[in-house]
């Protein structure tokens, strides 16, 4: 189970806690690119989803270390059920909602 702390938007209110969600790493699609799956609807600005496209948000920055994923994140709602395109179009089809931190709890 991982969490990521928003930081931005700053007012975020999670069902879990404020400015939290909770969930897990679906998939890696690369060292710095994920597919987090909440564990609740999410909703920013009227768009829907339970998944979210995180990217590291520094260059050259993985996001995996000892086994672990950890980092400052942008995460876009991903806006499709299809999660077996290609990064790319996975990206296209998301929506920038968040700046965070993705920790392990």
């Amino acid at each position: 189970m991982y969490k990521i702390t928003v930081s931005e938007p700053w007012d975020y209110n999670g069902a879990n806690e404020p400015n939290v969600i909770h969930g897990f790493i679906l998939k890696a699609l690369s060292t710095d690119c994920l597919i987090f799956q909440s564990d609740i609807n999410l909703e920013f600005n009227g768009d829907k989803g339970k998944w979210l496209l995180l990217k590291s948000r520094f260059e050259n920055t993985p996001l995996r270390t000892n086994n672990n994923y950890y980092g400052v994140v942008n995460g876009g709602l991903i806006l499709t059920n299809d999660l077996t395109v290609s990064p790319d179009i996975l990206e296209s089809k998301s929506k920038f909602v968040l700046i965070g931190t993705l920790e392990k709890l």
